[in-house]
């Protein structure tokens, strides 16, 4: 009995199998079985804090799964394994996720497992375990990386792919008193015809710091946002049906995004290997238009710059190579750059007296400005001043997603498919973000050199500072929540906009490679409709995040308000109406989304219905 093996004693001669369930190889084989032979990921594990501690224990645990899910637990007991000479042992316990599909299936999905981990002392005087969780079996080695290494990544978040999202919110809920923090309604996350509903849960963390280190290597927060399909197309509804319920990718955070990414791309590059990373539309970040120039910021009064000047412009940029005809301006550029691009051709219009000779010679440095803010245009008006021009450059030419909570800033990156055998496979991917909270003292004893302009992705260099520099958006020293910057609300949809764009992408790729004109010219059509929506549905997501934290935020102050010993009828009033504005403003952008939704979801079944005639 596999069980009553893993609560042997360790034997000098016994096998790993014999010893330790967890590593027993009809794990690895039963996934398979239920996973169409795939590879994914297999296992969540949680460490659960020591009895006494206030998250309850492994017991607990198991006696509510017993109590409300049994089948999950599938005959399943806590195995518990001797760690230390002292008495000091490890209990562990594995469930299984998910139900099956069917429709009221009380059997387990035998597929992905969630296991739980808890060391428990013996005595006070125990040594302390390592930092991380340590699996019965695994002995721990400190790794150790060159001076250029890649930065550590922390657990933030595991999403889930599932047939019934409410099912998988009830047993964690129930099991672990999961309470749901952000839904993600039907309508809201669309890419064209595919529609899916997402709900994030997870426990509720005390901690609050002022250490961005702390914040960073937290793990004490747990999220868990679950996925369900709405309709037959897209990468959800395909996921499941290729592969079946599981995880479809897990974040990390790190403390330096940017560079990262760098690396990760400068190390591809070199050897050919490695991530790759969704393609985002240059136009979710911002490309120059001929209505930039006209309304260019410190253009001389006295000259306009009418529309056809603004075109004219427009088409030299395009003609000298420093844009793309859709107007995505070269990263790679210094206002030098423009200028020598742009003189030859702009300044040797006849006649002389010409108005775009006039306005361009009169405005030249500050078009050549506004040319070069084209590159971020749109990042700019959502954040502001927060970063530096090169910042932002840096964000572009990495592809890295951006969202706003108040003054809390997130960055994301979603790499391609991982564990792909053929390209069309639907898999698992990696996230990779960094929280920027609103502010935090550092850790370093030397402390934060901030910059004039607040540097928020990448390292501030200075004597003494330490290497994983703490970076902060105010001085206004405040506690700091775990998940500060909330989910990318803005780049939830963005995400599944950019997986299915990608796959229209590698489509029109295959069809060229095999001389399929039809089928490339539908796929580049399929590929223009899922920009379109993202670029039409961005403006819209910024209304409804802003909306959503004006809420929170009036709502919190309603809540203290109620709990003052003294309370006036006119401030409570005035403190509803603003919860019940915010309200409507979400909801009125809930609705203009939808309307978006709808007429992409339109335009690609007709593309769909084209390509099946």
């Amino acid at each position: 009995d596999k069980n009553n093996d893993a609560e042997k004693s360790a034997e000098p001669n016994s096998s790993y199998t014999d010893q330790y369930a967890h590593f027993d190889g009809s794990n690895m084989k039963r996934y398979f079985n239920n996973h169409s032979e795939r590879q994914g990921i297999a296992v969540l594990a949680f460490e659960v804090v020591e009895e006494g501690g206030s998250g309850g224990s492994i017991d607990d645990i198991y006696q509510n799964y017993k109590k409300s899910h049994p089948a999950l637990l599938d005959g399943n007991t806590i195995q518990t394994y001797s760690t230390s000479d002292d008495g000091s042992v490890t209990k562990v316990l594995e469930v299984f996720s998910y139900y099956q599909p069917n429709q009221n299936s009380n059997a387990a999905d035998r597929g992905t497992v969630l296991r739980f981990i808890q060391h428990i002392h013996a005595t006070s005087s125990s040594p302390p375990m390592n930092a991380s969780p340590q699996l019965p079996g695994m002995t721990f080695h400190p790794a150790t990386f060159d001076s250029n290494s890649p930065q550590p990544a922390y657990c933030d978040h595991w999403v889930s792919n599932v047939v019934s999202r409410t099912q998988f919110l009830d047993t964690l809920e129930d099991t672990l008193g999961f309470a749901p923090k952000v839904d993600f309604n039907a309508g809201v996350v669309a890419a064209g015809e595919s529609q899916i509903e997402s709900t994030v849960t997870g426990n509720s963390s005390g901690l609050r710091t002022s250490d961005m280190n702390v914040a960073l290597r937290d793990q004490s927060q747990v999220y868990l946002p679950i996925n369900n399909a709405l309709s037959e197309v897209g990468h959800v509804h395909g996921f499941i049906k290729e592969i079946g319920q599981g995880v479809q990718h897990t974040a990390s955070r790190v403390n330096d995004l940017t560079r990262l990414v760098q690396r990760c791309n400068d190390y591809r590059q070199i050897t050919g290997e490695g991530f790759t990373f969704l393609n985002i539309p240059r136009s979710y970040y911002g490309v120059l238009t001929p209505s930039q120039l006209t309304t260019c910021s410190g253009c001389n009064d006295e000259i306009v710059i009418s529309e056809t000047v603004a075109q004219a412009i427009m088409d030299a940029c395009i003609t000298s190579g420093i844009a793309t005809s859709e107007g995505a301006v070269s990263l790679q550029l210094q206002p030098k750059d423009v200028e020598i691009a742009l003189d030859p051709i702009l300044l040797s219009l006849v006649p002389e007296t010409n108005s775009v000779v006039e306005a361009y010679r009169s405005n030249k440095e500050s078009i050549i400005r506004t040319i070069l803010h084209s590159r971020y245009i749109n990042l700019h008006n959502l954040l502001g001043n927060t970063l530096s021009p090169e910042q932002f450059v840096a964000v572009v030419q990495n592809r890295i997603l951006v969202d706003v909570q108040g003054q809390d800033l997130l960055f994301q990156i979603f790499t391609g498919n991982i564990l792909q055998e053929q390209t069309e496979h639907e898999s698992p991917f990696l996230e990779f973000i960094q929280r920027v909270c609103a502010c935090s003292i550092s850790s370093s004893d030397d402390g934060v050199k901030v910059s004039d302009d607040i540097n928020a992705l990448s390292l501030v260099e200075g004597e003494g500072v330490e290497e994983e520099v703490n970076s902060c958006i105010t001085e206004d020293y405040s506690m700091m929540k775990p998940g500060c910057g909330g989910f990318g609300i803005r780049n939830f949809l963005t995400l599944f906009l950019s997986i299915e764009l990608s796959k229209s992408m590698a489509d029109a790729s295959r069809a060229k490679a095999n001389n399929d004109h039809r089928g490339h010219a539908l796929a580049q059509k399929a590929v223009q409709i899922f920009t379109e929506q993202l670029n039409e549905s961005n403006p819209i997501l910024t209304d409804i995040a802003n909306a959503m934290y004006a809420e929170g935020l009036a709502q919190k102050e309603l809540d203290d308000y109620y709990k003052e010993d003294e309370r006036h009828e006119i401030i409570l009033m005035q403190l509803g109406n603003s919860v019940s504005d915010a309200a409507k403003a979400k909801q009125g952008g809930n609705e203009r989304l939808m309307e978006c939704s709808t007429k992409y979801k339109i335009l690609m079944r007709e593309l769909r219905q084209r390509n099946a005639a």
